[in-house]
């Protein structure tokens, strides 16, 4: 109260020094409003869902560099190192699909790849992977193990089937968001089956997974991940570890980028080398301004589920002008085409175990319309087992309708395995095949696998044998 007198004799200069300070306080008084309004707003819960009915197109880089080691099985129970390093990049247009059921199977695109190629350097050994132009039109969908590819058009080689296997896939990125909007600095816990596809394993013994909403800015919301799984992937105990961030754009509800980094560790497997490496990983992902060749029209065409002949696999055995077709659950373990010591050596993997191996050789051709005789492929067949043939099962010249002889026979007899704990022999069968064409080229296969296994080949033998297709000399 004693104030207020001596305010009133202010001089005319003292009350516009008032009026100055009085703004001078409420412009700052505002501007602190005004952060703590944009922090309150931040505060915010924050929506991050991109639904499946979302159909418009996107378009995606990946850039990942890997480096490490690899580790194959040599004599006497020891292993060999070889130093690896790699790189790869892809490039695509991307379109969601209906669900093609609940979780992972609910994760469906069509994508059509511009770039999709990988180098890798084995020690002094270089191999280049790249998709071919007939398979750049590609379906993805989410598997429990992974996101499995097929394409429409024709079949994939086990080499394009793998490559396509893309780190930072945009669908399981989506499948990393929240069910429900979250704040700034909000933490939880993806489901299972989002962790273990993410890792792409077979079989989960740990799980131990993360996401938080660590900011938001320019309408960018940036999440950091971790993940780390620990279980099996083709047989081999396998350990992934996955750090880092993802963006998604809160103006265009959608996944734009993120920068993960991959560490694996996997022992030796029936079909895969021992691994310790790093994958750095980038994504930059945008609307597309056209859907390029992923129009309405090819959408529609797109079945629910993938036809069975789809998600056959194809191994191009160019030297000998032919191709292999066979079933998802075999694998190329060896291919010599060139040389005196020609074979390509086939495993197949059911649920992990190894069920069966497979070796196919390229025959001498025939007089046109002729075969080795059905006698000399018997006695040839004792001959290679020799103390490990018994007897002979089933023989049968099998039907066909394409001109074809097709020869079966089943040898029965023992083969001994050799463990950590001294041999042990073993009930075997070997499924044998003659295959000659019209022209009279022939090849033969044989199928060793332990007779209490036969049931699991399911008739992939057979099929497989009817699957070889003869192409014309180049």
């Amino acid at each position: 109260m004693h104030g207020a007198p001596r305010m009133e004799r202010a001089t005319a200069h003292s009350r516009t020094h008032l009026v100055t300070r009085r703004h001078g306080i409420a412009s700052a008084t505002a501007a602190i409003l005004t952060v703590f309004a944009g922090t309150f707003a931040a505060a915010e819960p924050v929506k991050l869902e991109q639904p499946y009915t979302d159909k418009r197109p996107f378009s995606a880089q990946i850039k990942v560099q890997s480096s490490g080691h690899l580790f194959t099985s040599r004599s006497g129970g020891q292993s060999e190192r070889h130093t690896m390093t790699a790189a790869a990049t892809y490039e695509f247009i991307e379109r969601r699909l209906p669900p093609g059921g609940r979780d992972a199977q609910a994760l469906r695109a069509v994508r059509d790849f511009q770039a999709a190629r990988m180098e890798m350097l084995v020690s002094d050994k270089r191999t280049t992977s790249e998709l071919l132009p007939m398979e750049r039109i590609i379906i993805s969908s989410g598997q429990l193990e992974g996101v499995s590819a097929y394409s429409p058009t024709t079949l994939l080689s086990r080499d394009s089937l793998d490559l396509l296997e893309l780190p930072a896939d945009p669908l399981i990125l989506t499948a990393l968001l929240p069910a429900e909007p979250v704040e700034v600095g909000a933490e939880w816990t993806p489901p299972e089956w989002v962790s273990q596809m993410f890792a792409a394993v077979e079989a989960v013994e740990k799980v131990e997974a993360s996401c938080k909403l660590e900011n938001v800015d320019a309408g960018v919301a940036r999440i950091s991940v971790r993940n780390h799984v620990r279980g099996q992937r083709l047989g081999a105990n396998t350990d992934v570890k996955i750090v880092g961030t993802f963006d998604f754009d809160t103006k265009e509800n959608a996944v734009s980028g993120a920068a993960l980094l991959y560490e694996t560790k996997s022992t030796i497997g029936t079909i895969t080398p021992g691994i310790d490496g790093k994958l750095d990983v980038t994504l930059v992902r945008r609307v597309a301004e056209a859907p390029g060749r992923l129009a309405d029209t090819v959408l529609e065409q797109i079945p629910v589920q993938a036809p069975a002949v789809a998600e056959q696999l194809v191994f191009h055995a160019a030297p000998w002008n032919a191709r292999l077709r066979h079933d998802r659950n075999w694998h190329v373990f060896q291919a010599v085409l060139e040389g005196s010591q020609q074979v390509v050596i086939l495993r197949r993997i059911d649920r992990g175990s190894l069920v069966c191996q497979c070796n196919v050789t390229n025959l001498p051709a025939a007089p046109a319309g002729q075969h080795a005789p059905q006698e000399q492929f018997d006695k040839d067949i004792e001959r290679s087992l020799g103390a490990r043939f018994k007897q002979f099962g089933r023989k049968q010249v099998v039907p066909t309708e394409n001109g074809r002889f097709i020869y079966r026979v089943e040898a029965e007899g023992m083969a001994e395995i050799t463990g950590n704990k001294g041999a042990v022999e073993i009930p075997m069968t070997w499924i044998y095949y003659l295959i000659a064409d019209p022209s009279g080229r022939q090849m033969s296969f044989v199928f060793a696998v332990e007779t209490s296994l036969l049931p699991q080949m399911e008739g992939s033998d057979l099929e497989m044998v009817k699957g070889v297709q003869f192409l014309a000399p180049r």
